[in-house]
């Protein structure tokens, strides 16, 4: 896998998509580092489980969110259904009956425009009940019961929706983020003690931190680490991509990284030459380089992307 660069230890409010790099990187790499750091079995333990346990979690929360967002368009959209034929048997009212005051009220009719859901389906259970009222009544002033009946389906349909993205499918999204947020929780505690213990042996500028997950401290520009490397060049030699720069005279290594989306980054290339050939991908993406000496690293290079073109 590639090496993540991370953005910083600021554990707990990492993005999710953060996260995972994260575990993911602390589960491959801490069998190697073990020993060497003296961390202990539990560390251990949870840095081999944690990256599948939140990849369930976060899993489950999307599935969930989902089916929630999914529910709420079904209720959103069984209302409008609802609410239209309302409006249709509400004009059809009016049209038979004109503005006879009684028969509005009874009706539920009389009154402000609903805009709220609720005050909607009260609107539509309002001319329900007082159709039922006036044909139990044996007035005249009542619609088919045709036009009543398939109101009533509309309006059962609503309810089953809300029922069901109310007190199931929201519900379960609230619980399932719920239960992921308390596992991140978890997962940062163990994270800021794993990155406490390893700077007990390593050095915060120590490269090796982004195989544990964690980001090499940089410096202030001006404490003897390199300077910015300049002149990022990008030449397609046949299938391959040269990514190249200017050589830095007291910089001992770079690392170049490279984005799909110009936010998350993964180390590409590690080592001491001024350039890095490799088969690029088939899609746009966006690198960087910085140089490191013992005094730490530099700032990046300003971003160069590249998309090969259309064959």
């Amino acid at each position: 896998m590639g090496l993540s660069v991370f953005p910083g230890n600021d554990f707990g409010n990492d993005p999710n998509g953060l996260r995972s790099l994260r575990l993911l990187a602390i589960k491959t790499y801490i069998n190697t580092w073990a020993v060497v750091l003296n961390l202990p079995q539990t560390i251990i333990n949870w840095a081999l489980e944690a990256y599948d346990k939140w990849i369930t979690a976060l899993g489950r929360s999307t599935v969930e969110t989902g089916q929630s967002e999914a529910a709420y368009q079904d209720m959103t959209n069984a209302d409008k259904e609802t609410f239209r034929y309302y409006q249709q048997c509400k004009d059809l009212i009016l049209h038979k009956f004109g503005q006879i005051d009684k028969v509005l009220k009874i009706y539920g009719i009389k009154g402000h425009f609903p805009r709220v859901r609720k005050d909607k389906m009260r609107a539509v259970q309002a001319l329900l009940d007082g159709n039922d009222a006036l044909k139990a009544d044996g007035d005249p002033h009542v619609i088919s019961d045709e036009f009543i009946q398939k109101l009533q389906d509309y309006l059962d349909a609503s309810n089953a929706a809300f029922v069901n993205y109310v007190l199931k499918e929201k519900a379960e999204a609230l619980a399932a983020i719920k239960d992921q947020k308390a596992l991140k929780d978890v997962d940062t505690r163990h994270l800021r003690s794993a990155y406490y213990l390893t700077c007990m042996i390593w050095d915060k500028g120590d490269p090796k931190l982004i195989q544990l997950g964690f980001a090499p401290t940089v410096p202030r520009p001006g404490n003897g680490q390199p300077g910015k490397p300049q002149n990022v060049t990008q030449t397609l030699k046949d299938a391959d991509l040269e990514t190249g720069w200017d050589d830095i005279n007291n910089a001992t290594s770079y690392q170049l990284a490279v984005s799909e989306d110009n936010s998350i980054w993964e180390e590409l290339y590690f080592g001491a030459e001024n350039s890095y050939t490799c088969n690029p991908p088939d899609s746009l993406r966006y690198y960087r380089v910085r140089a490191r000496n013992k005094n730490g690293y530099s700032v990046w290079s300003e971003v160069v992307s590249f998309e090969p073109p259309e064959e």
